[in-house]
């Protein structure tokens, strides 16, 4: 199961720049926001393999559109 827990340890800062090209990649129509399919396609972009419960359990956590 994908440990959803942001207290662990912080992003380093080429972390958070390939997170954030990633999302906004996914992020199409640039409102801010993706649905956790688009999430699941982003993660396997960065070599993440999650459920789709993981990604619910993510989405719980995390402002996002649901789609």
């Amino acid at each position: 199961m994908l440990d959803y827990c942001p207290q662990d340890r912080e992003l380093g800062p080429e972390e958070r720049e390939e997170l954030q090209a990633a999302f906004e990649e996914f992020d199409t129509d640039r409102d801010g926001y993706i649905g956790y399919r688009e999430l699941g396609a982003c993660m396997r972009t960065l070599g993440y393999m999650p459920t789709e419960m993981e990604l619910i359990e993510v989405s719980q956590h995390v402002k996002m559109r649901s789609q």
